[in-house]
């Protein structure tokens, strides 16, 4: 039985698993042309887990020499710079997000039937509200914990200790949205001066046609408001006519 629940599980999360793998792959390639100078870095394995590799400890191990209050003093500090940058730059892609989500409909109401072109900005928004997409998934932080040691020098340097590991592990978290927000700001822009050169370009005027009465007419009608005038044409004969 329990071997019948396990395969039944597995064939219905088979699909999932394949559904995220092509999903990342999609939004890798986006990341990928838009932050060219980081393809080489960039990993498929980044953008499923929304972080790049874990920086390498720097001040983590420095703790246990240095004076507990300072040293916790320094670590609170660093988790709290890193959190204010964190929440500055989702400030930034909530305000992209926003303006994407006017512009696109703006555009496809009044700009792509009048222009075909306009299709070329409406598709920079569209990938850019893609990859904001990916910058606003669910993640993970990490969180200092309670420190276990009874001294409070000791506790100091494992509270210490707790907020830097923090630190080093929510970093590669928030370089990543950061980047994330960089490749949808440049798709943007992108969108707005490909709408401004379309705009610039004036569109295709329908030719005005004159229609002339034929020579052998007597009168011609102009029509105006509320009455037709008749304006008579002078007489014409082919051969001429006699005197």
């Amino acid at each position: 039985m329990t071997e019948t629940e396990t395969d039944s599980s597995l064939e219905t999360g088979l699909p999932d698993i394949i559904k995220s793998k092509l999903i990342a792959r999609l939004q890798w390639l986006v990341l990928a042309i838009f932050l060219i100078e980081k393809k080489d870095r960039l990993k498929i394995s980044d953008v499923r887990h929304q972080a790049y590799d874990p920086h390498p400890p720097d001040a983590v191990d420095v703790i246990a020499s240095a004076d507990p209050d300072l040293a916790l003093d320094f670590a609170k500090e660093r988790f709290k710079q890193e959190e204010d940058r964190l929440s500055f730059i989702n400030d930034k892609i909530r305000g992209l997000t926003t303006i994407c989500a006017i512009l696109i409909p703006l555009l496809s109401q009044f700009v792509v039937p009048r222009n075909n072109f306009g299709v070329v900005p409406l598709a920079f928004l569209l990938v850019a509200l893609l990859i904001l997409t990916i910058s606003i998934g669910v993640g993970w932080r990490s969180f200092p914990g309670i420190p276990s040691a009874s001294d409070k020098s000791e506790a100091s340097r494992e509270l210490a200790k707790s907020y830097l590991t923090s630190v080093r592990r929510n970093g590669p978290t928030t370089d990543f949205i950061t980047d994330t927000y960089k490749a949808a700001r440049r798709a943007f822009l992108l969108g707005l001066i490909s709408l401004v050169v379309i705009l610039a370009i004036p569109s295709d005027a329908q030719p005005s046609t004159v229609v002339l009465a034929p020579p052998s007419s007597k009168s011609t009608s102009i029509s105006v408001p509320h009455q037709s005038i008749n304006i008579p044409l002078p007489h014409t004969c082919s051969p001429p006519c006699a005197p």
